[in-house]
């Protein structure tokens, strides 16, 4: 489940990434995370997956937000959450040691 494609890194190979004021950028709100959640379970999830581009306005809460809104929501929902470029990203902006960053995630 990706809940951004608005990304600044920049990658040569990326056909995923948008800038923040392009038509076809969108950053989902919880609500619609929620309901990808909800559908998956629905047709016998039991894990997402969740990925999203590097967006440099947002920082560690963004990450934490989407895994403990997840978490209330679903319990049971095994999450397989962030590419290393997105814990980098979150654990960078969080001004944590990494080992305690993980740990809040």
């Amino acid at each position: 489940m990706n809940f951004t494609n608005v990304c600044y890194v920049g990658c040569s190979f990326c056909g995923f990434a948008r800038h923040r004021d392009e038509a076809e950028a969108y950053d989902h709100p919880m609500e619609v995370l929620i309901g990808k959640c909800r559908e998956a379970i629905a047709r016998g999830a039991t894990e997402m997956c969740i990925q999203g581009g590097i967006d440099p306005l947002k920082d560690h809460t963004h990450y934490h937000e989407i895994l403990t809104s997840i978490k209330a929501e679903f319990p049971d929902l095994h999450l397989h959450a962030f590419s290393p470029e997105e814990v980098d990203h979150g654990h960078r902006k969080s001004g944590m040691p990494l080992d305690e960053y993980l740990r809040w995630l």
